[in-house]
């Protein structure tokens, strides 16, 4: 099992940044008609202004979809690019999973006091995730 962003919540921010971008627009037309002081010869403002917050959406969250978190074969695993392993943790260490840590979307804490910091994933992927750990590891105590 598999935890993190995908390509696909990329372009749902891509797409939530488009329509705030319209609306600035629409906000700033608007103003600009009411003030009087709208100047078609100065359009392109317009278009930046509706570009420039899914830019700055996607670039804050594309670099969250090069980290995941892989439960298999009784490790917990960290992955770069869904083929490096960064950290690689037996699950029957793992103690608890704490959200929003230290600038994190969660923090997996393990025995040894080892960490893995899960940048950027989604409340629902670190609820998935939490979930599906504490399961995993009542299943792997209870075979033991």
């Amino acid at each position: 099992m598999e935890y993190g962003n995908t390509p696909r919540v990329i372009s749902r921010v891509a797409l939530i940044g488009l329509f705030l971008g319209m609306a600035a627009a629409v906000v700033a037309v608007v103003g600009g008609l009411i003030a009087g002081n709208l100047a078609w010869h100065r359009a392109h403002y317009i278009v930046l202004i509706i570009f420039v917050s899914p830019a700055i959406l996607v670039l804050a969250v594309a670099p969250t979809v090069c980290f995941r978190i892989r439960i298999a074969d009784g490790r917990v695993q960290h992955l770069f690019l869904g083929r490096y392993v960064l950290s690689d943790y037996p699950l029957q260490d793992f103690l608890c999973i704490q959200r929003f840590e230290r600038g994190c979307a969660a923090v997996l804490h393990f025995r040894d006091g080892a960490r893995i910091h899960f940048l950027g994933a989604h409340w629902g992927e670190i609820s998935r995730l939490a979930r599906d750990l504490s399961e995993t590891q009542n299943e792997t105590i209870t075979a033991s």
